[in-house]
């Protein structure tokens, strides 16, 4: 059980899901039975590996690097931020625009990517729009 709520932790934390994301069997199929352990009693599992935690560790602090401001992305913007911003975007599998690779200058290729990466976490319209803000920044680098 503890290796599947690790597991579950996983899969959430990459899709910037929480713990109530986590549904049992007879939620998914009525009538079919969950394991020996209740799903609250799991779902509390789930959230101590999302906080970092284990049945007993340290909780381990987030690596995320402070947002810099919407500011610091657009056109004719150039520094490191941008950098940083494509390069998570190609570790993450979001970098299919890019003809030669992300750098320190804004151009249509980070729009692109970082819009991909917004529609893939549901997001639509004015909350897709290529151009990072403090929620795509924490959830492209968590």
């Amino acid at each position: 059980m503890d290796a599947a709520a690790r597991w579950a932790a996983a899969l959430c934390r990459a899709h910037g899901w929480g713990e109530r994301s986590v549904i049992g069997h007879k939620e998914w199929q009525p009538g079919k039975p969950d394991p020996s352990i209740s799903m609250n009693d799991f779902r509390a599992r789930v959230a101590r590996y999302l906080k970092g935690g284990s049945s007993g560790g340290k909780p381990t602090p987030p690596n995320v690097p402070a947002f810099p401001g919407a500011a610091a992305f657009g056109n004719g913007k150039a520094n490191d931020s941008i950098l940083l911003l494509g390069q998570q975007l190609v570790r993450k599998g979001y970098g299919r625009h890019y003809k030669v690779g992300p750098s320190r200058d804004w151009g249509e290729a980070d729009r692109q990517n970082t819009e991909d990466f917004q529609r893939a976490q549901g997001w639509t319209g004015a909350d897709a729009d290529g151009h990072p803000g403090p929620e795509t920044w924490r959830r492209l680098f968590t």
